[in-house]
C-alpha cells in the first residue's frame, strides 16, 4: 500500500502556558497504527501539531494527487482519510491529557471543541513538500487557564510515559469535572465516579484478566477494591480505602436521599484532595510495578 505523511494542526484554547525559551516541545508518540508519530507544541503554546506516516489505498492517493479536495471524494475514500486524521487527533489528545495529568493542575482542563483552522490539515509524500487536505475539519482543543507551566522538565516526564505506552486515565477527567463543578453535590458525585473508575482502570492495567469481571459483574465496595483486591494484584493496599468507601456511601445518599444530606465546603475540598491522592498513588504503584517488570525482563535476557 502507498504511504504518505499527514499533518494536523489545532488551536489550543486560551494558549497553553509554556516556558518559551525551552520550546518548541516535541513528543515522539509510539503508535501501532501509524509510523513516526510526532506531536509538537509551539513555543507560544498556541498550537499543537501532529504528523505521522500512514498507509493508504491506491485510490485515495490518486484522488489526493488530482486535487486533494476531501469534500469531492467518494464516501469510502473520505472515510478512509478521516480515520487516519482521527488517529493523529487522538495522539494530540493523549499528549495534552498526559501533560494535564502529570502537572497536576485542575485548571488545565479540556473544554469546548474547536474546529481545525483552514489549512491545518496537510499531506505529503516526502515530509518536505506539503499540500492542503482541503475541506477537512476535525476537532481537538484544550483549555489552558493554568497555574502550572509546560517546561522541558515536564516534556521529558511526559515523553517517558509515552515511551512506556501509558495512556491518560479517564478517571482524571471526572476528577477535573468535579474540580470545576459549581455545586458541592455535583463535586462529590463526580469525585466518587473518578475514584470508582480509577481503581477499575488500574486493576485492568495491572492484571488484564480482570477486565471482564470488573466490567460485567457488580463491583465490590471501594474498601475492598482499594484494599484486598488491590493488594492481591499489586502487593499493597491504598491508605485511602476507608475515606473512599465512606465517600461512596455518602454519594449514594446524595443520589437517593438528597434532602437528608448537607455538604460542608471544606469537607468537599478535602474529599476531592483525598480522591486525587488515591489516584496518584495508583499511578505511582502501577509505574513501580511496570519498572520492576522491565528490570526483571532485562536481567533475564
Amino acid at each position: 500500500m502507498p504511504e504518505i505523511w499527514i499533518s494536523s494542526t489545532h488551536i489550543i484554547i486560551d494558549t497553553l502556558r509554556t516556558e518559551p525559551s525551552e520550546g518548541p516541545f516535541v513528543f515522539q508518540c509510539p503508535d501501532r497504527e501509524v509510523t513516526d508519530c510526532e506531536v509538537s507544541i509551539d513555543e507560544s503554546g498556541e498550537k499543537i501539531t501532529c504528523k505521522a506516516r500512514v498507509n493508504i489505498s491506491e485510490e485515495l492517493l490518486q484522488a489526493l494527487e488530482s486535487n486533494g479536495l476531501i469534500s469531492d471524494l467518494p464516501q469510502q475514500l473520505e472515510a478512509e482519510i478521516e480515520k487516519k486524521q482521527h488517529l493523529l487527533t487522538m495522539a494530540s489528545r493523549r499528549v495534552l491529557r498526559l501533560i494535564q495529568q502529570e502537572i497536576q493542575d485542575p485548571e488545565l482542563l479540556p473544554t469546548n471543541e474547536l474546529s481545525t483552522p483552514f489549512g491545518g490539515d496537510k499531506w505529503s509524500i516526502d515530509s518536505k513538500t506539503w499540500r492542503e487536505l482541503k475541506g477537512f475539519r476535525i476537532t481537538a482543543a484544550i483549555s489552558s487557564r493554568v497555574v502550572g507551566k509546560l517546561t522541558e522538565r515536564w516534556r521529558q516526564a511526559v515523553q517517558e510515559l509515552l515511551n512506556e505506552g501509558e495512556e491518560p486515565l479517564l478517571a482524571m477527567q471526572h476528577l477535573y469535572e468535579a474540580e470545576r463543578s459549581e455545586g458541592l453535590r455535583f463535586k462529590w458525585i463526580e469525585a466518587t465516579i473518578a475514584a470508582e473508575l480509577a481503581i477499575k482502570e488500574m486493576l485492568v492495567r495491572i492484571e488484564p484478566k480482570l477486565k471482564t469481571l470488573l466490567i460485567e459483574v457488580p463491583s465490590p465496595p471501594l474498601r475492598k477494591l482499594y484494599g484486598e483486591v488491590l493488594e492481591s494484584v499489586a502487593g499493597e493496599r491504598s491508605a485511602f480505602r476507608k475515606e473512599l468507601h465512606e465517600g461512596a456511601e455518602r454519594r449514594n445518599k446524595l443520589v437517593h436521599r438528597p434532602e437528608d444530606e448537607e455538604l460542608d465546603h471544606q469537607q468537599v475540598i478535602d474529599y476531592l484532595d483525598t480522591v486525587d491522592q488515591a489516584i496518584r498513588h495508583l499511578l505511582q504503584l502501577h509505574r513501580r510495578l511496570r519498572a520492576g517488570t522491565s528490570a526483571s525482563q532485562t536481567s533475564c535476557s
